[in-house]
Parts: structure tokens; sequence; C-alpha cells
């Protein structure tokens, strides 16, 4: 059980340093300014969404109504 970890370990950091095949820093610089690209694309949306937000109107708030106080009869001495 030991071994198979150990085995795991060592093929998890062989690929990590880019042995065998087309590995590692290689190849990288396409995908690299497609991700920077889409970073641009993305931060042009959240502004956009940003300046929809502020354009907004404001709901105007609803006044309430005051109650009227009930006036109370007076009761007449017979």
């Amino acid at each position: 059980m030991r071994e198979g970890r150990r085995r795991k370990k060592r093929r998890t950091k062989r690929k990590r340093e880019g042995g065998g095949g087309r590995g590692g820093q290689r190849g990288r610089g396409r995908a690299k300014e497609e991700k920077e690209g889409r970073r641009k694309k993305e931060e042009k949306v959240e502004e956009e969404e940003e300046e929809k937000k502020k354009k907004k109107k404001k709901k105007k708030k609803k006044k309430k109504k005051k109650k009227k106080k009930k006036k109370k009869k007076k009761k007449k001495n017979v």
C-alpha cells in the first residue's frame, strides 16, 4: 500500500516537470495569449455591467398614508 502511494507521487512530479513527450514549458505561447485575451474580454464585460448598474434609475419610494385618528363622541348629559 505504501509503495503504491509513492509511485503516484513520483508520477505527478514527473508530469509537473514536463518529462516525456512535449510537456513542460514548450508550446505554451499561444495558449497564454488566448488566456490573456479571454481575461481582457471578461474585464470589458464586467465594466459594462457596472455602467449599466450605475445608469439604472432608482425606484421611488412610496409614501405611507397617515392614518386618521377617530374622534371620540362626547356623551350627552340627559
